[in-house]
């Protein structure tokens, strides 16, 4: 099946710093590189990123009108059923009010992580077709009405919890390709780094070591285990290491939580430095300044989305120690597993760390996780979808 256009359908603003953002992003670059056309239609945003540049020229924002808006603003405020409700109704009346100009872009296929877009473009645009990404267990109800449409809609859960969660709501037989999230090739360590790296931590071994965590610090609605970094860089102050903490990618909002978290623990900077958040392809590049790279567990356990850090982290050469959690596990083959430490334990996290320094097998395992990595790059992904169709 051959594609002219290929339309984003985003339930938020865009660009944005979060997850779906540099989704989106890699995916439409690998389209463009492909020679299919694209358009985006989102809500307006104020954040601003050099990695956006390139495809800024495809957005196109929704009509909202003034009421909308203001509804919009209500529904964020919190997280109570009302919210939810009122925040989908607000969702439900932008869209339609823009079914014409979007109708315009005259799509071959609408792609979207949005049930309720999907269900409305099935229904009016009759001979579309939909790309639906899973990312979640929600709005089972809106996922339920899809049923009628099944033989139009190819599902993209990005693991095996969402496609079992797709699986109970559809008994019969439905369009799905398992589409975990990817990684940017250009991060991808080479061999000849890894060698320079292991040689240099064999001869540094525990003197000036980097530990480092990039990524969003501390989402409104979860914890992501932040704090077990917080609390190792107190241990290494404690024993007097020449050891440091960093944490990037802090708002401005979490700017102010971790220093009152440290000034409590009386925490030096020379031991955990807190740094302001940077754009997607910069903060790549600064992981590769570090030694350690951890990725602790989230604190709720319900999670099931895609931990596409992990694979970041993986790919840029690094030792790479995560916290042991069903999700991880069920992600890495157990050979990646070596380094993994239980959660909210310091001292399990701080023996992990000189194991993996000491480790007679370093550089294989680097390599190991590397060439993991390197199974899941937007390309990769990009193409797969849209082989589905042909």
């Amino acid at each position: 099946m051959n594609f002219k256009k290929i339309t984003f359908l985003l339930g938020g603003p865009f660009p944005t710093p979060k997850a779906y953002g540099v989704t989106t992003r890699e995916t439409i670059n690998v389209l463009l590189k492909d020679s299919i056309d694209v358009k985006i239609f989102c809500y307006k945003s104020t954040y601003s990123d050099p990695d956006f540049d390139s495809i800024i020229e495809y957005i196109e924002h929704f009509q909202s009108s003034y009421i909308t808006k203001y509804l919009r603003k209500i529904a964020l405020f919190g997280s109570s059923k009302f919210n939810s409700i009122l925040f989908r109704l607000v969702s439900l009346i932008d869209f339609i009010s823009s079914i014409k100009q979007i109708k315009k872009v005259k799509s071959d296929i609408f792609w979207t992580r949005e049930p309720l877009y999907a269900f409305i473009c099935l229904s009016v645009f009759k001979n579309t077709r939909i790309i639906l990404e899973v990312h979640e267990f929600s709005n089972l109800f809106l996922f339920k009405v899809l049923r009628v449409y099944l033989n139009r809609v190819t599902f993209c859960p990005i693991n095996e919890f969402n496609l079992k969660f797709l699986k109970s709501i559809y008994h019969q037989s439905f369009n799905f390709i398992i589409s975990p999230m990817g990684i940017s090739r250009n991060s991808i360590a080479s061999r000849v780094e890894v060698e320079d790296f292991v040689k240099r931590i064999r001869s540094q071994k525990y003197n000036q070591i980097k530990i480092a965590y990039a990524g969003k610090l501390r989402p409104t609605t979860y914890s992501k285990g932040i704090e077990d970094l917080i609390f190792l860089a107190k241990l290494f102050q404690d024993n007097h290491s020449k050891m440091e903490v960093n944490l990037l990618g802090a708002t401005k909002e979490e700017f102010r939580y971790f220093e009152q978290l440290i000034a409590k623990n009386s925490i030096e900077e020379y031991y955990l430095k807190v740094k302001e958040h940077v754009p997607h392809s910069l903060a790549l590049s600064l992981l590769k300044n570090f030694d350690v790279l951890v990725l602790p567990a989230y604190s709720n356990s319900k999670y099931i989305g895609m931990p596409l850090k992990l694979l970041e982290y993986l790919a840029v050469g690094r030792i790479v120690i995560f916290g042991n959690s069903q999700l991880y596990r069920d992600m890495v083959p157990e050979s990646l597993r070596v380094f993994s430490y239980t959660p909210q334990d310091i001292d399990d996290l701080y023996k992990s760390i000189f194991r993996a320094i000491n480790y007679e097998k370093l550089f294989e395992l680097i390599i190991e996780g590397i060439e993991f990595a390197e199974k899941f790059t937007w390309e990769r992904r990009t193409r797969n979808i849209i082989w589905s169709f042909k």
